[in-house]
């Protein structure tokens, strides 16, 4: 029998947080948010606000210009609000407007790409972030290269970024140990990963691009997917999970921060997106214009990956 291989998880990069510009972006965050609610442009604003924890964050809806002190904006705000954007645009006659980093705008983009509304059914709240930090301090993986710390549609940007603090993230030194191991290893890894799957379905509720109408999961006629929390339907559920995003994800990370038994989800979806990339030269969330590779045909696409 083959082992179970362990990763040698990558030196934590500390985070430095920039209060002063922090606190400055709140103020113009709220100042943005209340001339949008009191003109009649927005019915609602989605941003962050302090949750119920100590110093923890969540997502916050504010209807009315008098409530948006609660809105915050710090390095512990890492939720992708692009979750809510279909269900809130649906909800709203009005248009909504969205706080947004980089990497949520990524997703809002992907979204478009797909129609699953239009672009001008939300008003962006740019924010330039300085990266968010993990529960011990640390800059969160998908922050320390990341190249979309300034987001790109957004009518206004609030702040300005600081450069990411590393050349790779902590994500692509993981998946470059996983690519080392033998095929046996890998498929070891990610059994054993999958064993602690709960079928619970936060990583779907977390990840914006998990958008359909009716999951795979959830029909049965027929059943695609075993509901039990078992081996066969753990695999089945995130293998196939990670072919839907494939092409589509944009490291987020949200999955696997939602995922209450700690699989590191973000991994298998940065591969596929490493082997997109390199099949196709795409990466998503860039180009709202641009037409994903897996939903278009070419006469020229490569067909190496094909075995």
């Amino acid at each position: 029998s083959v082992a179970v291989p362990a990763l040698k998880p990558p030196a934590p990069i500390r985070y430095e947080a920039p209060a002063d510009q922090l606190a400055a972006q709140t103020e113009a965050l709220r100042e943005k948010a209340r001339e949008l609610l009191a003109s009649g442009r927005v019915e609602v604003v989605i941003g962050y606000g302090e949750g119920t924890l100590p110093g923890s964050v969540r997502p916050v809806f504010i209807t009315r210009p008098e409530d948006v002190d609660r809105l915050v904006w710090n390095e512990r705000c890492h939720h992708n609000l692009g979750a809510y954007a279909a269900r809130e645009i649906t909800a709203h006659p009005g248009k909504v407007a969205m706080v947004v980093k980089g990497c949520d705008e990524r997703s809002l983009i992907g979204l478009i790409q797909e129609n699953s509304f239009a672009a001008d059914d939300l008003v962006l709240i740019g924010m330039a972030c300085h990266g968010m930090a993990d529960a011990y301090g640390a800059v969160q993986g998908k922050c320390a290269a990341c190249t979309a710390r300034t987001p790109s549609l957004a009518s206004e940007v609030i702040g300005e970024a600081t450069p990411a603090p590393a050349e790779t993230t902590p994500a692509t030194d993981l998946v470059a140990q996983l690519d080392a191991l033998t095929p046996a290893e890998r498929w070891n890894f990610w059994q054993a990963q999958f064993q602690h799957c709960l079928k619970c379905y936060a990583c779907r509720a977390a990840c914006p691009l998990c958008s359909c109408d009716r999951c795979i999961v959830e029909k049965t006629q027929p059943r695609w997917i075993p509901p039990q929390a078992d081996g066969p339907g753990n695999l089945s559920w995130n293998a196939v999970r990670a072919w839907h995003l494939a092409g589509r994800c944009v490291g987020c990370g949200a999955c696997a921060q939602a995922c209450p038994a700690g699989i590191p989800l973000h991994l298998l979806n940065l591969k596929m997106a490493q082997v997109v990339k390199e099949a196709f030269d795409y990466e998503p969330g860039r180009d709202p214009e641009a037409t994903p590779p897996l939903t278009a045909y070419r006469e020229d696409d490569k067909q190496e990956f094909i075995r």
